[in-house]
């Protein structure tokens, strides 16, 4: 459980590290998902998905409306020191080009990759991997990852990977 704690501590001043690095270069939009990664718990089995509120468009307005039909996928239990992935479908509701310019994971054991331009009318894929340490046998684990998008009204999109770790001796 120390090893857990260690490697938890040091994957945390490693992504506070790259964060502040990254913060002169991305700028206001970096910030937000910063402060949104600062302040969340990614172990918290109560922590719910990202918001993503009715954006209806106006009558004639050009715009990007990201879409993410089902933000948090259970991935039921799993096997310690194996590894969990999910495509997360990415719809593009609106009628202006969607851009996804990055996916922020919560931590280092998580690896993502993205379709980055989506048409109107279109989908994409947030592709999440987490591997899952034998230090979590018997424990549930909650990994999130931040879309952030050029959705002007829905920028940031928070999608989760939950898993229940089975304990070690029952294999």
């Amino acid at each position: 459980m120390k090893a857990f704690f260690q490697l938890l501590t040091l994957s945390i001043v490693t992504l506070t590290l790259v964060m502040v690095v990254d913060h002169g270069i991305l700028g206001a939009q970096e910030q937000r998902v910063n402060a949104q990664i600062a302040e969340t718990d990614q172990s918290d089995p109560n922590d719910g998905p990202a918001a993503q509120p009715e954006t209806p468009l106006a009558a004639g307005e050009n715009r990007p409306v990201i879409v993410i039909p089902e933000v948090e996928y259970d991935a039921g239990e799993v096997a310690p020191s194996s590894t969990v992935s999910h495509e997360f479908v990415v719809k593009n509701e609106g009628t202006g080009n969607l851009t996804i310019n990055r996916v922020v994971p919560g931590c280092g054991c998580s690896v993502a990759s993205f379709t980055d331009f989506i048409p109107p009318g279109a989908e994409g894929k947030v592709y999440l991997s987490v591997d899952i340490y034998a230090e979590w046998a018997g424990h549930n684990v909650n990994k999130s990852a931040v879309v952030m998008s050029n959705d002007p009204v829905n920028p940031d999109i928070r999608v989760t990977i939950r898993a229940r770790v089975k304990n070690s001796e029952n294999g």
